[in-house]
């Protein structure tokens, strides 16, 4: 009986470790995204071109700029009017070709069981 009361509260313990852990984390990421918050600024749109290298367009008080941004630097690229800008994009359709895929892995996978 003892053995089952120890298991007991090592488990309540656990999921209460979990539980803290979890609201803990919620609570810090609300405290970064109201400290990254802007009144002023606002990114528009991000595009990744590299492995730490990004294009962005973004709103400072009603005006639009193209910036691009590294590790080591920022520029301005461009300022945007707000009609090149379009208001509601569709996102790209990404056409998949399973049959492809397929056999690229499974040509992988022929070549590691070898």
């Amino acid at each position: 009986m003892q053995d089952i009361f120890t298991l007991f509260l090592f488990l309540l313990g656990f999921v209460g470790i979990i539980y803290l852990g979890f609201v803990f984390s919620k609570r810090l990421s609300k405290g970064v995204l109201k400290i990254n918050s802007s009144k002023h600024m606002n990114v528009i749109d991000r595009l990744v071109v590299g492995q730490d290298r990004y294009i962005l367009i973004v709103s400072v008080l009603d005006k639009y700029y193209l910036i691009s941004v590294t590790g080591q630097s920022i520029e301005i690229l461009k300022e945007l009017d707000g009609e090149e800008l379009e208001t509601d994009p569709e996102p790209p359709q990404r056409i998949v070709d399973f049959e492809a895929f397929k056999s690229v892995f499974q040509n992988a996978f022929k070549k590691t069981k070898k």
